[in-house]
């Protein structure tokens, strides 16, 4: 099972035959250790929504197909409860729901594609995810970072626009205080399989 979750990790992407691809499932843990945040700026001042990982109790299902430098999943979903953000005061928690349409949409669902190895840097990867927020979903690609063996980390930095979700950036104080449509997600998911 241990190379099952090395291969989650895109930890040996490359040591796979391209003819005989490989197809298997697991579940992963992210710990608490784990930080998942959401960056904003105002015309003001930047905030922070941190993710709550200790929410994320329940394991994540993993399915895939690993070909050569390359695995596509099948199954690989994070999904992220509104709520469980903290943007570091109520009422800017509330405009963050507001904005999300929390009672409509209560998650942000992010789905894993397909891994790539960077053909240039070791232990670095290019991820084709899915992002949905108040029920739009865009494609993205990405790079990740990977490290360690029995305890993996991947970290990672994404960057989106409210507009590409149809969410129209707020506004405070009549219209003074102005938060940009830009957001960057950081992330660095501290893992371990469960089975």
């Amino acid at each position: 099972m241990r190379a099952l979750y090395l291969l989650f990790l895109a930890g040996i992407l490359l040591s796979f035959s391209a003819s005989v691809p490989e197809v298997a499932d697991t579940a992963i843990r992210i710990k608490d250790s784990s930080s998942l945040n959401i960056i904003g700026k105002t015309n003001v001042h930047t905030f922070t929504c941190k993710y709550d990982v200790a929410e994320l109790t329940e394991p994540v299902k993993v399915d895939y197909t690993a070909t050569g430098d390359a695995m596509v999943f099948g199954s690989a979903v994070l999904r992220l409860r509104n709520e469980n953000f903290d943007c570091g005061g109520r009422g800017i928690n509330n405009d963050f729901n507001k904005l999300l349409k929390t009672p409509v949409y209560p998650e942000v669902i992010l789905g894993l594609q397909k891994i790539v190895a960077h053909p240039h840097i070791d232990d670095n990867y290019i991820a084709s995810v899915a992002l949905s927020i108040a029920g739009t979903t865009r494609h993205y690609d990405l790079f990740l970072k990977v490290t360690g063996q029995d305890n993996m980390e991947i970290k990672g930095v994404m960057e989106i626009k409210l507009p590409d979700f149809g969410l129209e950036p707020p506004q405070r104080a009549l219209g003074m205080i102005k938060v940009q449509e830009n957001l960057v997600i950081e992330f660095l998911l501290d893992m371990e399989e469960v089975g």
